[in-house]
């Protein structure tokens, strides 16, 4: 009688141990799946941060030449009038 008591609590939990550790097997699976979903948000998010950042220093780039271009004139013309001063 005790045997089979025994083997009665043995089966269980060794049934409550299977079924404990599919579940943590399946939490397991959940997380990885959330991880690589998480990984190609994150991706996404850093390529579009790169083409932002690249067509804001774009434009700064564009905005340094317009201005380097007017300096180039305003010293040309100073220069210009400092040398016809002296002739």
């Amino acid at each position: 009688m005790a045997a089979a008591v025994i083997s009665v609590l043995v089966i269980a939990l060794v049934t409550v141990g299977v079924a404990g550790f599919n579940s943590l097997k399946g939490d397991v699976r959940n997380l990885k799946s959330d991880m690589r979903e998480m990984g190609t948000m994150l991706g996404r998010q850093i390529e579009m941060l790169k083409l932002d950042s690249k067509a804001r220093l774009r434009e700064d780039i564009k905005d340094l030449k317009a201005d380097n271009r007017s300096l180039n004139d305003k010293l040309d013309r100073l220069l210009e009038g400092f040398l016809a001063s002296r002739t």
